[in-house]
């Protein structure tokens, strides 16, 4: 459309095409003002820009940047502003050469535009920017606005070859990552969940059903060193998949939860109930208790899990892990130090059945149980199960088969 009047504090997010005098934000800026604004949809035209397609009449940008894709027809064309006219005045302006695809458009009247790369809009604020009006994550995704948090931002993180992340800001917006498990988000903060009594484990429908195609949380969730404090997950007992996240066959990473408990039946994890994805640089130290296949971070693992610790108290019925109830992938660089308590067989200081990889790690937490194999470290370690460069320092008593270390261990399996 054609802007008369101001626009400030302001940003656009979706695909914009037509035909002339087009823009992510603005198509014609004629005498207007736009400060303090940013456009991320891509957008196709002639005179086609990724904030204004048309800047004239005395229209003004300033401190402004587009990092949408811009197709254009004509050479009238600009990562930011298509065509800046004798008139029209660009201060602190920006675009991003890796994601648009284009240049600066066409000017007659000196617009002061930089190019910069994904990799620099996220490495500081670019200059004109102000720190009490845009944000950054300390230096780790593209500007945003701080006064705008009611609704997620569109951000990239580091170099952007990730593609777009959501920017969220409030536990409500975490809890809406279920409208589309696919897309990938990132933490602008730390959140307290106090106040949050009915939490759905994301990927599932909160009743046994994994969404997504069976996929769960297919994307990529980066906390960026944030925290979600005194989230309390209460899931039926009859049910499975109860945690932050239900099933996640995607990314998560760099993130921690603080307090809170974890309670549900089978499958249950302070962090994931099923992780057939990745796991990196993440910890919990909340309770967690359940029936089966229970973990203080994660319930069950088929994926990888890295520099991860849990501290938390867990107890459970069988498959009773401080770290992991079932490992079947791969856990390495990770320790847990809560006390482990399994009514049934297999409980394990660190994981309790094990028929993956574990690689440095230890547990230092006290472990009882009542029925078979419990160890200090793990419950069992499976054939094919593989264990080096693993301590445990907590004292364990059982019923049968019972270990500092380990209580079982599979005659084809090693334990190093």
């Amino acid at each position: 459309g054609i802007l008369h009047g101001t626009i400030t504090n302001a940003y656009a997010t979706g695909a914009v095409g037509g035909n002339s005098d087009v823009g992510g934000l603005v198509g014609y800026n004629h005498g207007g003002s736009i400060t303090d604004a940013y456009a991320t949809g891509d957008v196709a035209g002639i005179v086609v820009g990724g904030l204004v397609g048309y800047n004239d009449a005395n229209g003004s940008i300033k401190n402004a940047y587009a990092n949408g894709a811009v197709y254009g027809v004509t050479v009238t064309a600009g990562g930011l502003v298509g065509h800046n006219g004798s008139g029209g005045t660009v201060t602190n302006g920006y675009w991003d050469t890796a994601t648009s695809g284009i240049g600066i458009g066409t000017d007659d009247n000196g617009q002061t535009v930089t190019g910069l790369t994904t990799a620099e809009l996220t490495a500081a604020l670019p200059s004109g920017f102000d720190a009490s009006v845009w944000g950054n994550v300390d230096n780790r995704t593209t500007p945003y606005l701080l006064a705008l948090t009611n609704n997620p931002q569109t951000v990239y993180i580091g170099d952007g070859s990730e593609g777009k992340f959501q920017l969220l800001f409030t536990t409500g917006q975490v809890q809406d990552i279920n409208n589309d498990l696919s897309a990938n988000y990132a933490l602008a903060n730390s959140l307290d969940a106090a106040t949050d009594s009915s939490w759905i484990p994301l990927g599932t429908d909160g009743a046994g059903s994994v969404q997504n195609s069976s996929n769960g949380f297919a994307g990529i969730f980066d906390g960026l060193g944030h925290t979600i404090s005194n989230l309390t997950i209460n899931i039926d007992f009859s049910t499975v998949d109860a945690g932050l996240f239900g099933y996640s066959s995607g990314t998560i990473r760099n993130v921690g939860l603080i307090g809170g408990s974890v309670t549900g039946g089978v499958q249950v994890g302070g962090l994931a109930a099923v992780n057939e994805g990745t796991i990196t640089d993440v910890y919990v130290t909340g309770a967690v208790s359940g029936g089966e296949e229970v973990g203080g971070l994660v319930g069950i693992n088929g994926g990888t899990i890295t520099d991860a610790y849990a501290t938390g108290k867990v107890d459970g019925g069988k498959h009773v892990g401080g770290l992991v109830g079932d490992n079947l992938g791969t856990v390495k660089n990770a320790y847990a130090t809560g006390g482990v308590s399994g009514t049934g067989d297999y409980a394990g200081g660190l994981v309790a059945y094990n028929a993956g990889t574990i690689q440095q790690s230890y547990a230092t937490g006290e472990v009882k149980g009542t029925g078979m194999y419990i160890g200090g470290l793990l419950g069992f370690n499976e054939a094919n199960g593989s264990v080096t460069d693993v301590y445990a320092t907590g004292s364990v008593s059982g019923g049968s088969y019972v270990g500092g270390l380990g209580g079982g261990n599979y005659s084809l399996c090693s334990i190093t």
